[in-house]
């Protein structure tokens, strides 16, 4: 089993009367995102879900990568994701639904307490994410049971880094 965690691209500053939920991404972090789920869809994960946020931000870093991987009938939009919810709730949704790969995608700290509880099995061992990173960690047998073993961790500069081509080299 694997769970592919993505912290969400950098939102614009929110200002009075912009609710919290509503910060959409920058025109930097869209364009950014763009290029790393191009990246991501490079190392042909074929997610049997991709589970977001409702949050505005999280969802516009989620649809690139969906339509990247041409997985956007398998987005779904979870309050397990939410700031704030407990990181427990996301693991029983994905047992629940039987995924045995899947991407989440959301925010910190809810997204580094549940990165360093997978990793050592302890609560409260948060792991920091930069905007926009990904990470894999990967599980024995068919239920993500804590520790796991992280396979890979990359930088959201390191997944918009333009590939070279075979010409290149």
């Amino acid at each position: 089993m694997e769970i592919w965690v993505l912290r969400h691209a950098k939102a614009e500053e929110g200002g009075p009367g912009t609710p919290d939920g509503e910060r959409a991404l920058t025109p930097a972090a869209r364009k950014r995102m763009r290029a790393a789920a191009r990246a991501i869809s490079r190392l042909e994960p074929k997610f049997d879900a991709i589970l977001t946020s409702p949050l505005r931000r999280a969802r516009q870093t989620a649809d690139p990568v969906a339509r990247a991987l041409g997985q956007r009938k398998d987005l779904i939009e979870t309050a397990a994701l939410e700031p704030g919810a407990d990181p427990e709730e996301i693991l029983r949704e994905i047992e629940k639904r039987r995924r045995r790969r899947v991407l989440l995608v959301g925010h910190m700290p809810h997204l580094g307490e549940l990165l360093g509880y997978l990793l050592t099995g302890r609560p409260n061992t948060p792991i920091e994410m930069k905007k926009g990173a990904l990470a894999r960690v990967e599980f024995e047998g068919e239920t993500p049971k804590p520790p796991g073993t992280l396979t890979l961790f990359l930088t959201s500069k390191a997944l918009a880094r333009p590939t070279r081509s075979a010409n290149e080299d």
